[in-house]
C-alpha cells in the first residue's frame, strides 16, 4: 500500500475560498505536507466529506427520552446524498515532525488543576426509565422459536456492523482542534453523537434494538416494553457494596459499557436474554433468575493461540453478574462485571458514549455471523505500535505489531506491508481512509495540548 498525500502550495491558496485546491509536492520527512487554512481544522482531512454532513445528519440516539419511548433510542433517519462513500473521501494527516515526550505525568496533572474545571470529572448523573417489563412466552417451544429468529438477527447484526472506537474519537479530536478551550473543559461541556460508520457498544445495541422491533414487534407487541440498553460495571472488586444500592451508586460507577438485555417470563418463571454485540457475543445468553433450562451457564466466548475466554451469567435481584475466566499463557484470571437490571438506562450516549472517547484502547475489529474476523487496535498509553490482526489462507489468526514511526517514513518493509493490506482487505475498508485513521490517531496521541490530558480523564474517572 503506498503512503498518499497531498499539500496545497500557498500560491494556489484562494483565502475567500471554502473548497480545496491540491497539487502534488515533494516528499518531507516521509510525508506529504497538508496545509488548509485557519477556517479549516485538520481534520477535515479525515472522512472529508463524512464530518461536514454525516456528523451533522447521522443516524443518533437521543440522550434525553421520557417514559413514553419506554427506553428505547429514538432514530433519525438519514439519507446519504449521491455522492462517494466516506470510505472514498478525505486526504491525508500529518503526524508532527518531533516526537514529544508526553510522559511527564506530575506535569500534566497540575496542568490539568491549574485549567480550573472540576478535576473529579464526574460524567452525567445516569438517567434511568421504568421497570422493564416481562415478554411472555406460554412455553419453552414458543422461547425456542423466538431465540432462532433472534440468532439471526444478531448474527446479521454482528456481520454488517464492525466494531470501531477510531472514528468517534478522531471526531472527538476534531471538535477539539475547532474551540479553544483546555480539554478538561472542553470534555466537561462535549455531547457525544453516534456515528453510523463508527459504531461502539452503545451504537451497536442501538442498531440491534432497531433491527429487533423492525423485524419482530408485529409479532411480539410486549417487545417494546421488554426491550432496553442497561448498564455495565466492568471488573468490580466490591460486588456486595456495589449491588447494594439500586440503581447503582454514581459515586462506585462509571457505567463503561452498556448491552441490550429482554427481560422474558418463561411458563411463568423469569427470566433475561442478554445480547452483547459490543463483546462479539454470537448467542443469545439466557439468565434464568432459578438458574435452571434454559439457563444458557458457562460458555467459551472464543480460543485462540493467545487466550481463552469463557462467560457465565448468572442472576443478582437488580443485577446479572457476568463472570469471566480468561487463560494466557497456562494462567487463568477470573473477574466479575456487573450488569444492573432494574431500569432502563436512558442516558447511555452522554454517560457510556462518553466514557469510552477517553478510553486508552482504540479499535477497529470486523466480524462475521460468529466471531472476529480482523482489525487493528492501538494503546494509547505508551505503547506506540498498532497491531493489526487477519485470517491467512487456512483460517489461522495472524497479528503484526507495526510502530507509529513507521507510518511516519518511507513504508519499505515488505511484511508490515503485506499485512496490512491483508488486514484492510479483511475489514473491507478503503485503503487510504484507513491511512488516515491511522494518522489521525498519530497526530492525536504526539499532541501535548490534548494526548496526556486524556490520559489524566481516563485516570480521573476510573478513580
Amino acid at each position: 500500500m503506498g503512503h498518499i498525500g497531498l499539500r496545497l502550495p500557498k500560491s494556489q491558496w484562494d483565502h475567500n475560498s471554502e473548497s480545496y485546491s491540491y497539487s502534488k509536492t515533494a516528499e518531507k520527512l516521509g510525508f506529504i505536507e497538508l496545509r488548509v487554512p485557519r477556517t479549516h481544522s485538520l481534520l477535515s482531512s479525515f472522512f472529508g466529506y463524512f464530518f461536514q454532513v454525516v456528523l451533522s445528519a447521522s443516524l443518533r440516539c437521543m440522550d434525553t427520552l421520557d417514559e413514553s419511548s419506554n427506553g428505547l433510542f429514538d432514530s433519525k433517519q438519514w439519507d446519504p446524498p449521491n455522492r462517494l462513500s466516506s470510505r472514498d473521501l478525505g486526504t491525508k494527516l500529518i503526524p508532527p515532525d518531533i516526537i514529544l515526550n508526553l510522559q511527564n505525568e506530575d506535569k500534566v496533572k497540575s496542568d490539568f488543576e491549574n485549567q480550573g474545571c472540576d478535576t473529579t470529572l464526574p460524567l452525567p448523573e445516569p438517567k434511568w426509565g421504568s421497570e422493564p417489563e416481562h415478554l411472555e412466552f406460554s412455553s419453552l417451544v414458543t422461547l425456542e422459536f423466538f431465540l432462532g429468529e433472534l440468532r439471526d438477527i444478531l448474527a446479521s447484526e454482528l456481520e454488517s456492523h464492525p466494531y470501531n472506537t477510531v472514528g468517534s474519537f478522531l471526531a472527538f479530536y476534531e471538535a477539539f482542534l475547532k474551540q479553544g478551550l483546555p480539554l478538561a473543559e472542553f470534555y466537561h461541556n462535549y455531547e457525544p453523537e453516534i456515528l453510523p460508520e463508527s459504531l461502539s457498544c452503545v451504537g451497536l445495541g442501538c442498531s440491534l434494538i432497531k433491527s429487533m422491533k423492525s423485524v419482530m414487534e408485529n409479532c411480539y407487541p410486549g417487545l417494546k416494553s421488554s426491550l432496553f440498553l442497561a448498564s455495565c460495571e466492568e471488573m468490580v472488586s466490591e460486588i456486595d457494596t456495589y449491588i447494594s444500592c439500586s440503581p447503582p451508586s454514581q459515586s462506585l460507577s462509571v457505567k463503561e459499557h452498556v448491552l441490550v438485555v429482554l427481560k422474558v417470563l418463561v411458563e411463568g418463571r423469569e427470566g433475561y436474554i442478554v445480547l452483547d454485540p459490543g463483546y462479539h457475543v454470537s448467542i443469545p445468553v439466557i439468565v434464568m433468575s432459578d438458574g435452571l433450562f434454559p439457563n444458557t451457564g458457562w460458555f467459551l466466548l472464543s480460543d485462540t493461540a493467545k487466550s481463552k475466554k469463557e462467560y457465565n451469567y448468572t442472576f443478582d435481584g437488580n443485577y446479572i453478574q457476568w463472570h469471566v475466566k480468561e487463560t494466557r499463557g497456562g494462567k487463568m484470571n477470573s473477574w466479575t462485571n456487573l450488569v444492573y437490571i432494574g431500569h432502563k438506562f436512558l442516558n447511555y450516549i452522554n454517560v457510556s458514549e462518553k466514557r469510552n472517547l477517553v478510553f486508552n484502547f482504540r479499535t477497529i475489529v470486523k466480524r462475521d455471523r460468529k466471531q472476529p474476523l480482523a482489525g487493528l487496535y492501538c494503546n494509547l498509553e505508551g505503547d506506540e505500535k498498532f497491531t493489526f490482526f487477519y485470517h491467512d489462507e487456512s483460517y489461522q489468526r495472524v497479528e503484526m505489531k507495526v510502530p507509529f514511526n513507521y507510518f511516519q517514513g518511507k513504508r519499505e518493509n515488505n511484511r508490515f506491508e503485506s499485512a496490512i493490506h491483508l488486514c484492510i482487505a479483511q475489514i473491507g475498508f478503503n485503503e487510504i481512509l484507513v491511512s488516515q485513521m491511522i494518522d489521525g490517531i498519530i497526530q492525536a496521541y504526539f499532541n501535548p495540548n490534548f494526548m496526556p490530558f486524556v490520559r489524566m480523564l481516563n485516570t480521573e474517572i476510573d478513580e
